[in-house]
């Protein structure tokens, strides 16, 4: 395929209208601080507690590979079987633009505004079977008025369905932000993706209300992370998050961090449950296939001197808002680390939590595979799987290999109250099949595990 020129360019912002063209930057694009306006009108799909909703949007795209009418998208006719790599550096600012469209974007007492919110994207395309891979570095600097009252987002590589979105770069979100502020690395609504990531994303905000690195709506995907991830915000963070029937891997390494909210903002999601978490999973109706949940790399969810006793962090997020009854499988083969810092009141940790915020009737349906954990004190210390309502958990084909902890010679409690606690106020049931069938073993060739049935307790004796 011919490495074709962009259809339309101007100097911070480039559109590929033509399908089956293979566009290479080569030469750092700047938005956002010459005054210039690049943005345009969009139509784009999200998931809300009802569902999939069709949204207005005010886009301002680096490189994006679509057909415009005038300043808004064609809604019929898609670019398709685009290849575009970015190898410099993308670097986009949002203070011009938030300045400039402040009065259009919908806010909580102004809902007859034209737009749901404002967006940055690095690389997108429309149409379908494209390929969009950053070689490069995309860097969206938020630096707006961190008062404003609506949404802003920033995107690092979105798309379209029947295509592959990949980073092999740096993406990166740096500044103050605001409570509003939204980032996503990569992601879409759409069906028949692969996302990978053999890079970097980074996200450095100060404010922020949800941070996804990798985000994922439909069916068929493949959400894969061989690269790092690494996170810094006051608002809910999250690694990589699916609502469709796909799979979700980390080979690489997820390192998030949720720090307090400046003083004299108030957070978007106050007084409600907040987390933090590298594997997000949303059971709904209609989902009938749920691939394993799989972490074969280094997880660390730290919470930094938070006060708010509503936050909870996790390495696996499963949750369940309308009834669903397939099965799901989760698999720890990496590390699970979880930590706390500063003189703030503890919190809910856990390696997995499970929360149903059904009626009722209908459980969240776990099964433990291999899991790969520190042996400690599962009720004083961080959780090995907490659950929230109605939860059923098959421990029939659990492997739990535990490495040394603080004290491995100690005898800890691994009876399944112990294993799985309840977490809230709930007298929902939590129901545990299979737990004699687990198979416990010793992680570190060094050691040798001990193990008391009567009692339900583990040691591990270091081998001479």
């Amino acid at each position: 395929m011919a490495v074709a020129q962009p259809q339309r360019q101007t100097s911070g912002c480039i559109i590929i209208d033509k399908s089956g063209q293979t566009f290479i930057n080569e030469n750092k694009i700047v938005v956002g601080l010459g005054g210039e306006d690049y943005s345009f009108k969009r139509a784009t799909t999200i998931i809300k507690g009802k569902g999939r909703e069709l949204e207005v949007v005010r886009d301002c795209s680096a490189i994006a590979a679509i057909r415009l009418n005038g300043d808004e998208q064609d809604t019929l006719i898609k670019v398709n079987n685009v290849t575009v790599i970015n190898r410099d550096t993308i670097e986009i600012h949002t203070k011009a633009l938030v300045d400039k469209y402040r009065h259009q974007i919908k806010t909580t007492t102004n809902t007859d505004r034209p737009y749901e919110y404002l967006r940055f994207i690095g690389m997108t395309s429309e149409g379908e079977g494209n390929r969009l891979i950053n070689e490069g570095v995309i860097r969206i600097f938020f630096d707006h008025d961190p008062t404003a009252d609506f949404r802003v987002y920033g995107f690092g590589i979105c798309g379209n369905a029947n295509s592959a979105f990949i980073n092999r770069g740096k993406i990166e979100f740096l500044g103050k932000g605001s409570p509003l502020t939204r980032m996503r690395g990569m992601g879409t609504m759409a069906g028949n993706v692969s996302f990978v990531n053999d890079g970097t994303i980074i996200i450095d905000v100060e404010m922020s209300e949800d941070a996804r690195m990798i985000t994922s709506g439909g069916n068929y995907n493949d959400i894969i992370n061989n690269g790092v991830m690494k996170g810094r915000s006051s608002g809910s963070l999250l690694g990589m998050t699916r609502y469709g029937d796909s799979h979700i891997v980390n080979n690489g390494t997820i390192d998030l961090t949720v720090a307090k909210m400046p003083d004299g903002f108030e957070p978007v999601l106050a007084n409600s449950e907040k987390f933090t978490c590298a594997f997000f999973e949303m059971m709904n109706t209609g989902r009938t296939h749920i691939p394993p949940m799989n972490n074969r790399g280094i997880v660390s969810i730290t919470l930094d001197d938070v006060s708010d006793p509503n936050w909870c962090g996790a390495g696996m997020y499963v949750g369940m808002v309308k009834p669903c009854d397939a099965n799901m499988t989760i698999h720890n083969d990496g590390i699970i680390l979880l930590n706390e810092k500063g003189n703030a009141p503890r919190h809910l940790m856990s390696e997995a939590y499970f929360v149903n915020r059904t009626p009722g009737g209908s459980p969240i349906n776990i099964a433990v595979g291999h899991w790969r954990t520190r042996l400690h004190d599962f009720k004083s210390g961080p959780k090995l799987f907490c659950a929230k309502g109605e939860v059923s958990i098959d421990l029939g084909g659990a492997k739990i290999s535990f490495m040394p902890g603080d004290n491995p010679t100690s005898a800890y409690d691994v009876s399944h109250e112990s294993l799985l606690q309840r977490a809230g106020n709930t007298d929902r049931p939590i129901i545990v099949t299979g737990y004699d069938k687990i198979h416990f073993s010793a992680a570190d060739n060094d050691y040798m595990i001990n193990r008391n049935q009567s009692n339900k307790t583990i040691t591990l004796t270091k081998q001479n």
